[in-house]
């Protein structure tokens, strides 16, 4: 169930919540695994084991009853279990492209007896939880297996013959040698998102890469969160600054981590960290490998202004961090010049733009049917948080974002009370705001409660039921949905590293308010696919601009087709993997990378 606190209750209570979540007409979810030979196949629904007869095409004939039994027993079909052969599969593709079906790979499992059978049916269900997301799998030394969701010329399509050519060229440079990756959490937040779906690619084409996650520990993600992160970006409080407990706290949790991962860490040629939170292991990989190149990702934004100040808090996190991240043979920034301190040698730096993934929950295609499941889906989550639901015949705005103090949401709140002041009653949009929360990202639940306690001020009396507010389950294709139906998608944060979120909503060619915040501006073309407030905290000009969108429906329908129209490549999972490989090839043939400050696609030639 979605986090939602309890200050504010908008359902009214004239119909128990059960019943308002069943007037939805939901259908009920269920989870199949399913086993073919030459003349049948068999398929199993939890311990219901049924057999099909079939001497044409098995694989689409038992797409097809699936799909059938699903229609005439109103049911949603979340996932089926297949052997490990099916991880590349046409089969695999179809299910999760076309009939939004995951195929739940078993690993090493091969079904002799239908009792085996059922028992990947049940492995398959325990792999969701009931809210519907989906449980990361996490294998020896918490190495991180992305789903088999698609096959590998699913990806070639989505990008030109000559980039997926370079992709092939550029992984046969690296062949034979093993590189890892490290970051905090398997699941929420844009480096999660990012890494699932390059995982997946790399393995579709053959590189020797593995992720592997920190072993969490709440109390060092509440220092890293508040004391790294918040602080570098200037959102915290002026005083919260980093103590030496703080500090001996992360390096005894980086030690511990270290011995844990030094297996991994002994074989390998190349180590990439992401972000502050395992910067801790790379004295430690020092020691333990030597001769392994590493590589520091910073995907945050970092107030390089005051951390070039003297006795300022962003300066003193900066100056622990950079004795962590200077070890490293290449830093990478996104690409904006004032998210690079002076402190750091520029001769090693190089930046790259956040990305996001065409092919996953939060970007496919959606059929009709498949968008008005996740809809009520949605809807659902609002009753079970005593909110009303997102009225799907009127358009409504939304922002999709962590519940961060970044983010910007109280300026959110009232350009949509200055717009609705503009509009007549009827005319009005609703505002979803929406998003997923992370195990190492302890701010969502008081920023979510804060954002509700404003909500409760008289001056949004009469609009506070139509702003939805939702911290959401690992589910993305309600996501996905709710931005396609959007009207506009706002994304108003007053510190950012790139946001891609922005490029997922143009993608869906759904105009874009945002303010010059970060990497955001430089997905934006101002006047055509979206506009860029110059200003932070303008919020008249927010509502000036949503008014001139929603007053002018031509304007509004120029802007969402230009959107349509719009190349995203260079913001999507091929490009990113360009990318990596190109920094690899070159770190490990030469021993360095002449970054000066360039982007990587500059260095790359393109």
């Amino acid at each position: 169930m979605p986090s939602q606190p309890s200050s504010r209750k908008l359902v009214k209570h004239i119909k128990p919540t059960q019943q308002l979540i069943e007037e939805l007409q939901l259908p009920v979810t269920t989870h199949f695994s399913a086993r073919e030979s030459n003349a049948h196949f068999d398929a199993v629904e939890m311990d219901q084991f049924r057999r099909i007869y079939t001497f044409q095409h098995i694989e689409q004939d038992l797409t097809k009853w699936l799909l059938k039994y699903a229609a005439d027993n109103n049911k949603k079909i979340i996932a089926l279990g297949l052997t490990h052969r099916h991880k590349h599969s046409e089969l695999a593709s179809s299910l999760w492209l076309k009939h939004d079906i995951v195929p739940y790979i078993s690993h090493n499992r091969i079904y002799h007896t239908v009792e085996e059978l059922i028992e990947t049916a049940q492995l398959t269900a325990a792999g969701f939880a009931p809210d519907l997301s989906s449980h990361p799998q996490i294998y020896d030394y918490n190495r991180v297996i992305p789903s088999y969701l698609v096959k590998k010329e699913d990806y070639q399509q989505t990008v030109d013959e000559a980039s997926w050519q370079q992709l092939l060229k550029l992984k046969r440079a690296v062949n034979g040698k093993k590189i890892r990756f490290f970051s905090a959490t398997p699941q929420g937040g844009g480096v999660a998102l990012m890494r699932h779906a390059m995982i997946r690619l790399f393995r579709l084409i053959g590189v020797n890469v593995t992720w592997h996650v920190m072993c969490d520990n709440p109390e060092v993600f509440k220092i890293t969160k508040s004391k790294f992160h918040n602080v570098l970006q200037h959102v915290a409080p002026e005083n919260v600054k980093l103590t030496a407990a703080d500090k001996k706290v992360f390096e005894g949790w980086s030690k511990f981590n270290a011995e844990y991962f030094e297996p991994k860490l002994k074989d390998c040629d190349l180590v990439v960290i992401d972000d502050p939170q395992p910067l801790g292991l790379i004295p430690h990989i020092k020691k333990i490998n030597p001769k392994a190149k590493l590589i520091y990702r910073s995907h945050i934004q970092v107030r390089s202004d005051l951390v070039n100040q003297q006795k300022t808090p962003q300066r003193t996190t900066w100056e622990y961090i950079n004795f962590f991240a200077k070890q490293a043979d290449v830093f990478i920034s996104h690409p904006v010049r004032e998210f690079v301190p002076d402190s750091v040698d520029m001769k090693s730096a190089v930046t790259m733009p956040a990305v996001t993934d065409p092919l996953d929950g939060l970007n496919k295609p959606l059929s009709k049917g498949q968008e008005e499941f996740y809809l009520k889906l949605f809807n659902k989550y609002l009753i079970e948080s005593q909110q009303s639901p997102l009225d799907l015949d009127r358009e409504h705005l939304i922002q999709i974002a962590r519940f961060d103090p970044s983010k910007g949401i109280p300026d959110l709140l009232e350009a949509y009370r200055l717009l609705c002041a503009k509009l007549p009653a009827g005319k009005r949009p609703q505002l979803v705001i929406a998003g997923h929360g992370s195990v190492d990202d302890p701010d969502g639940i008081p920023i979510l409660n804060y954002i509700n306690e404003l909500l409760i001020d008289k001056k949004f009396a009469g609009l506070a039921e139509d702003i939805k507010i939702a911290r959401l389950p690992h589910v993305d294709q309600p996501l996905n949905a709710l931005l396609r139906r959007a009207k506009i998608c706002l994304q108003l944060s007053h510190r950012e590293g790139f946001e891609v979120k922005v490029t997922e909503a143009l993608m869906k060619g759904v105009p874009v308010v945002v303010y010059r915040a970060g990497g955001i501006p430089l997905q934006v073309a101002h006047g055509r696919n979206g506009f860029v407030i110059d200003q932070i905290g303008d919020v008249e000009a927010v509502a000036e601009v949503l008014h001139q969108l929603i007053a002018n429906p031509d304007k509004c329908q120029a802007v969402h087709r230009h959107a349509q129209r719009g190349n995203y490549q260079r913001y999507q999972t091929v490009a990113n993997a360009r990318r990596w490989l190109w920094l690899a090839q070159q770190l490990l043939k030469e021993g360095h990378v002449q970054g000066e400050g360039r982007s990587v696609d500059e260095l790359m030639g393109k």
